[in-house]
């Protein structure tokens, strides 16, 4: 599993427009990986953070199955990546540990 941080330029009116709509946000962040990976069950759970100060940058969160490829990403259609930053994520849970998260689904 993977963990990404991406910066995305808010001033930039193709991440502008892909950030209003949630399932936009989704089909860019799939370019990052291979065709054969998001058609043969490659997951992915995101989240936005919202802007730290007056920088004109947002913070994208991207878990994933695969390891991204977020080149692919910059040079698409829906987002300006000014900086990111992927790691390799395997978290130990223990039993009876007490765990806090933030989630916001959609059916």
């Amino acid at each position: 599993m993977y963990l990404s941080q991406l910066h995305l330029l808010l001033t930039d009116k193709k991440t502008q427009r892909t950030l209003h709509d949630v399932y936009l946000i989704h089909q860019a962040l799939l370019e990052a990986f291979p065709k054969d990976a998001s058609q043969s069950g490659g997951r992915l759970l995101f989240r936005l953070e919202p802007p730290a100060g007056t920088e004109p940058s947002v913070t994208l969160l991207v878990q994933s199955d695969n390891q991204p490829q977020w080149g692919r990403v910059q040079a698409g259609r829906y987002l300006s990546v000014t900086a990111q930053h992927t790691k390799a994520f395997a978290p130990k849970l223990a039993s009876g540990g007490l765990y806090r998260f933030r989630i916001r689904a959609n059916p």
